[in-house]
């Protein structure tokens, strides 16, 4: 049996790469059309520069695409902020305010 990561390096090489590799080759071009010191041309440049880093995914069928597990895993859920909108919300003003 073929494991997962395996199965998903191979179908991240047939359909993502020439993708990628296509994208990369429009950005390249896309920064003779636009003016050098823009903020456009700045973004471009920005991630050109750390292609390899986006490319990871394309050479490790273990790593993910995105990092929705790590952002959400950062983020308070909605439970959480009403139990701190209970606890620290100043009856008077209607406003958040720690009691001490």
């Amino acid at each position: 049996m073929i494991a997962a990561a395996e199965v998903r390096l191979a179908v991240r090489q047939t359909q993502s790469k020439p993708k990628v590799d296509a994208f990369r080759h429009w950005a390249k071009a896309q920064l003779t059309c636009i003016p050098g010191k823009s903020n456009l041309a700045t973004a471009f440049r920005y991630g050109l520069s750390r292609w390899s880093s986006l490319c990871l995914f394309l050479e490790d069928g273990r790593v993910a695409i995105d990092n929705n597990a790590a952002e959400r895993a950062l983020r308070p859920n909605r439970h959480d902020r009403f139990i701190l909108h209970l606890l620290f919300k100043c009856p008077e003003t209607e406003t958040f305010g720690f009691p001490f």
